[in-house]
């Protein structure tokens, strides 16, 4: 049988009022089913721009964020986007995404029983685009 794609979109402004733009790691207090992050870095004009990059499944509910870090200019954003890809407990493949202004972007998703992977992007302003992808092992 083929699985069915079914996007879910979440609202990014209302997804970070309620979460956190990035996860506490798994055994501070939390416990997470899957728990992806990384922090990766970007050097623009001259200045490394640390971006922290986030995924994770507790229950059903899935969550993903991309936040710039380095509050310097040239670290300045014009998108950050966050997606998530996940299977339903009938399986089939829903999405979520967001897109923000920045610095950050966060979505959320529900549902869920298993998280296969997320997307994160960064638009500077001044020009560069980075992407990255986490997935779940």
């Amino acid at each position: 049988m083929r699985a069915r794609s079914r996007p879910v979109v979440a609202v990014g402004a209302l997804a970070a009022a309620s979460i956190p733009l990035w996860a506490s790691a798994a055994g501070a207090g939390e416990s997470y089913d899957e728990f992806n992050h990384t922090k990766e870095t970007v050097t623009v004009s001259g200045v490394a721009c640390e971006i922290a990059i986030t995924s994770y499944r507790q229950g059903t509910t899935v969550y993903a964020s991309t936040y710039m870090q380095t509050p310097a200019p040239e670290c300045a954003t014009y998108r950050v986007y966050a997606s998530l890809e996940f299977l339903t407990e009938h399986g089939d493949t829903a999405s979520a995404s967001s897109l923000d202004d920045g610095p950050g972007s966060v979505v959320s998703g529900g549902a869920a029983v298993d998280l296969v992977r997320s997307s994160h992007t960064v638009i500077f302003a001044s020009g560069p685009t980075v992407t990255y992808t986490l997935t779940s092992k």
